[in-house]
């Protein structure tokens, strides 16, 4: 006998239509062919017969994963889940000439054996058609066999088909083209469904079984079933097999099994990083890269019938209406928001917005993070449809920049979204990132995943997971910051950036400074301005000469300390705040970096010499970092060690570099600048000749503290700021009105301060007064800073050296107001101070005050009443005829 019923069948994007409660079709085939001669004549002699079954009997079903394993246990199917809907009948069927060993066919038509297909449904066994083997296969006149096969239509509910036969004679071969319909109202569909949503990456699994025998004449059963089932794990436990068949047959059968598996559409999703050709920016000393981050979904492989379906059921397309981008730049570049930066649909049309965040030293990497969050112009319309139109990718064309190519269009939808920017890398930066990898990721909603899954949040693809964080994990783990990282929701992407643009670096140490205000594409200068509070970096860069090598090196900073500053050592200077130390970009060059720290005062460059040496000092320097940072005075940072522990030698026209973080006092100080200059020691490998050492200074940096002026007015009585909240005054009250102005930086020169008398005061003598910013002493002001004719106060020009504000004083009586024919009600008093300072741009004028004077009828109502025959009253009335008097005639 020969029995076959088995194999994998995956019905893509069909279980989308179940979950859009559409009923799907699935098939399957069962046969059974028996030989019983085997040329020997021993198991069938000539003119024996027998008859048999081979049954499709149930299906179990449940859903799985990817890799079809599930805890979930094993379900029968039922009449609510699925039914039968036809059947195809085929057949083979002859005899055998016993001298020959040749086929003998039936002639065509109800010849040879006979074959009953049954259907179970609604808890009875039917006859639903039959066939004798010489109406599926017959003799033709080729001397041959010719084959056709029938069809039945099953009843409502049929959950089980069989076909049993009868006569046969050496050889039969029956077959069951199945094609069964899952209900998509199923109940135990809707549950599973429920619990496990599209894009989950689960799928279900029907595990269809069937089972044959064969009996001889005699009734006797011979195809024995096996001693024991051998179905594997994903086919079905089989101890539980076993104990079913016993208790529905009381035996063991001869069984097989073939699965279906429906899954949802057939999605997935992809990301490309693509970088353009450098070009150099010789008017802001930088080189400008163009870059293109492209994130994709699609779903593949669907037909035009089940695709034909799903959209009748009401189906949308995908369409990603957001997304975001991720992208770590390398070291040293940063993200140009003056060029262009421009978001594009799937079909490469600039129909998105874009909305970009940046952020510095990403989980202390020292590299810049760019957060691009794109959003669709038109909801639910940005995909691409199969067949019919086409998606954009970007790509570099052959001058070097990015353009978009169109693959054509594909067999399927596609959503995502292209962004083009640019990031740029200074010329002081460069040399330490010419050849570096541009890392970034897109990344979805984790409510909805990316279709087919892509990566979970953790960055643990490569080249991703070879960048940590300081503790050691990757450095694209968990980017969104939610602390969830188990979704696949992202794709990674990266890029090679080779930077071949060439550019001049400095030889032996150079420093210098830039406020953190001014951005990291602004150029490090030797002087730069800060405010209070303010944060400021210095760039410390070393590097050799061609022709020569050095070892050993160290970089010394005393911070902020003017004697050390030579041509300023008579000066004095404020001193910032350590905060932090770069030193990504000394790693990169294959350093392994170590920072010393001192709180130590008086440290000398030169008496002593900073060595190497010096750092074994224990009382000076120290590798664990002060709790209290404002207690640093010095730093080092001893470049002479390789990563792999062996000495790192700095070769010709080669350098490195670290950034030194402060922050500036949280008040002006008095003094306007702080100077700084540093070191470094090494020994020098020269081609020829022997190695020297030597500890040398490097260039002078400033950073100048500044705030913003300011200029204000009071008064006693305070006033209001305009006419409707002005106060009030009586005739002759006296307001003293004071102004303070702060420059907002020491050694502020020529500043004079004007002040006018409002009309309607009267300026008293003698009370005029200045006080110098840091004093509490007023110093009287002669009466001659008033001018009368323009009524206006100017208090001598003066300069101030120190941080702070000036106080500025006077004294005006309000005058009463006129009356009589020339009276007024009301006067409005409004102050406004002007300052000026020379070689400056004009200054903001001080807040206005205001005061008001009413005349005291000014509020007084007059009324009046005539009353006729009314004489006027005494004042001591005496009883009196009232008299009568004639109506008062008006004219």
């Amino acid at each position: 006998e020969d029995y076959w019923f088995s194999g994998e069948y995956d019905h893509a994007s069909k279980l989308a239509l179940l979950r859009n409660n559409k009923d799907v079709n699935v098939s399957w085939s069962v046969d059974n062919g028996v030989n019983l001669y085997n040329g020997t004549n021993v198991t069938a002699p000539a003119g024996a017969r027998y008859s048999g079954e081979v049954t499709d009997d149930f299906v179990n079903w449940r859903i799985v994963d990817g890799n079809n394993a599930s805890t979930d246990p094993w379900l029968r199917m039922t009449a609510a889940d699925y039914s039968y809907t036809s059947v195809q009948l085929r057949g083979a069927a002859n005899r055998i000439d016993r001298q020959s060993g040749r086929p003998i066919y039936y002639s065509q038509g109800k010849n040879g054996p006979l074959i009953t297909v049954q259907a179970f449904a609604n808890g009875a066994w039917t006859d639903v058609g039959q066939a004798n083997a010489g109406e599926l296969q017959y003799s033709n006149s080729n001397g041959g066999a010719s084959s056709t096969n029938l069809g039945f239509d099953l009843p409502a509910n049929t959950t089980r088909v069989r076909a049993r036969y009868t006569n046969g004679e050496d050889y039969l071969y029956v077959r069951l083209d199945l094609t069964a319909t899952l209900k998509a109202s199923s109940p135990t569909l809707r549950t599973w469904l429920a619990s496990n949503p599209a894009n989950s990456g689960k799928r279900l699994r029907l595990q269809n079984f069937a089972y044959y025998n064969v009996t001889d004449q005699a009734g006797t059963n011979i195809t024995p079933p096996p001693p024991s089932y051998s179905f594997s794990a994903i086919q079905g436990v089989n101890e539980n097999l076993e104990r079913d068949d016993i208790r529905d047959y009381g035996a063991r059968v001869n069984r097989g099994t073939a699965a279906a598996t429906l899954s949802d559409l057939a999605g997935g999703s992809n990301a490309l990083k693509v970088a353009g050709a450098p070009v150099n920016d010789p008017a802001n000393s930088r080189v400008n890269i163009p870059y293109a981050l492209h994130g994709a979904e699609f779903y593949a492989g669907l037909d035009s019938g089940n695709l034909t379906e799903l959209i009748a059921t009401g189906w949308k397309p995908p369409a990603r209406d957001e997304a975001v981008f991720y992208d770590l730049l390398p070291l040293g570049s940063f993200y140009n928001a003056a060029l262009p930066t421009t978001a594009y649909d799937v079909h490469g049309n600039a129909a998105a917005t874009v909305s970009v965040r940046t952020i510095n030293d990403y989980k202390d990497s020292g590299r810049q993070m760019v957060v691009f969050t794109v959003k669709s112009n038109t909801p639910g319309q940005n995909y691409t449809k199969p067949f019919t139109s086409t998606y954009a990718r970007p790509a570099v064309v052959a001058d070097g920049t990015i353009a978009f190519v169109w693959p054509g269009a594909a067999p399927s939808f596609n959503t995502g979204y292209t962004v083009m920017f640019s990031a740029s890398t200074p010329w002081d930066h460069v040399p330490y990132g010419r050849n570096g990898v541009n890392l970034a990721s897109y990344q979805v909603a984790e409510e909805n995943p990316l279709l087919g899954g892509g990566y979970v949040d953790n960055g643990d693809v490569a080249p991703h997971n070879a960048v940590k964080d300081p503790s050691g994990r990757n450095i694209f783990n968990d980017v969104r910051g939610n602390g969830v990282n188990a979704i696949r929701d992202t794709q990674y992407m990266s890029a090679p950036v080779s930077i071949n643009v060439p550019v001049a670096s400095a030889s032996g140490l150079d420093k210098k400074v830039r406020s953190d205000a001014q951005g990291p594409l602004t150029p490090f200068k030797e002087e730069d301005t800060t405010r209070p509070n303010g944060d400021y970096t210095y760039q410390l860069r070393v590097g050799t000469v061609a022709g020569t090598r050095m070892r050993d090196v160290v970089l010394f900073d005393i911070l902020e300390d003017t004697r050390n500053v030579d041509e300023h050592s008579t000066e004095q200077g404020w001193k910032g705040r350590f905060d932090d130390i770069t030193l990504n970009y000394a790693e990169q060059t294959g350093i392994r970096p170590r920072v010393y720290y001192s709180t130590r005062t008086g440290l000398r460059y030169s008496t002593p010499p900073l060595t190497k040496a010096s750092l074994s000092d224990t009382d000076t320097w120290s590798t664990t970092q002060p709790a209290n940072k404002a207690s640093i005075t010095a730093i080092a940072v001893d470049l002479s060690t390789a990563r792999n522990g062996q000495p790192f030698i700095f070769d010709s026209n080669t350098g490195t570099q670290v950034l030194v973080h402060m922050k500036a006092p949280a008040t002006l100080p008095n003094v306007p600048n702080a100077y700084n200059k540093a070191a470094f020691y090494s020994v020098l490998i020269p081609a020829v000749g022997p190695e020297t050492s030597s500890t040398v200074t490097g260039t002078h940096t400033q950073i100048n503290m500044i705030d913003d002026p300011r200029f204000v007015k009071s008064s006693n009585p305070a006033g209001g700021t305009n006419a409707t909240n002005a106060t009030s005054l009586q005739p002759d009250q006296v307001v003293t009105y004071t102004l303070t102005y702060n420059p907002g930086i020491a050694n502020a020169q020529g500043i004079t301060v004007s002040d006018p008398v409002p009309a309607g005061m009267t300026f008293e003598p003698g009370s005029i007064t200045f006080t110098a910013a840091g004093s509490t002493a007023p110093t009287p002001i002669p009466d001659s800073a008033y001018n009368a004719g323009t009524r206006t106060i100017t208090w001598p020009t003066y300069n101030q050296a120190t941080a702070g504000a000036a106080t500025f004083t006077f004294r005006a009586k309000a005058d009463a107001l006129p009356s009589g024919a020339q009276g007024i009600d009301y006067r409005l008093y409004s102050n406004t101070g002007t300052v000026t300072r020379t070689n400056m741009p004009p200054q903001p004028p001080s807040n206005t005050i205001t005061h008001e004077q009413r005349n005291r009828w000014a509020d007084i109502t007059k009324t009046a009443a005539l009353v006729v025959d009314a004489p006027p009253t005494p004042a001591n009335p005496t009883p009196t005829p009232t008299p009568t008097s004639p109506p008062l005639a008006q004219s």
